[in-house]
């Protein structure tokens, strides 16, 4: 009983390369709840997401051949307005049902 309320609890974490999201996309996406890992590159995503295994990828491009490809994927356009970008990443959020 006490491992599903914890679970309910958790804050979802979703992992994005530097280059995808803006400040104002980070901004928003943090007043919505979520826990942000930042990478500097897919490498670094690889092994951030090894560690942190987060619900989520946000991602401005292809993901290359990795680790990373087992993992849902958000695909932002930098062109955006946040409220799109809110919207898609939590649909995906719901539908992974974190």
């Amino acid at each position: 009983f006490l491992a599903r309320v914890m679970q309910s609890q958790r804050i979802p974490v979703l992992l994005y390369i530097r280059t995808s999201l803006d400040e104002a996309s980070i901004l928003t996406l943090q007043s919505l709840g979520y826990r942000l890992i930042e990478a500097d590159d897919w490498e670094q995503a690889e092994v951030l997401c090894q560690i942190w295994q987060p619900d989520l990828l946000v991602a401005n491009a292809a993901v290359p051949n990795c680790k990373l490809n087992n993992l849902r994927c958000v695909w932002v356009d930098p062109h955006d307005s946040q409220e799109v970008l809110a919207k898609a990443v939590n649909s995906a959020i719901a539908l992974g049902t974190v």
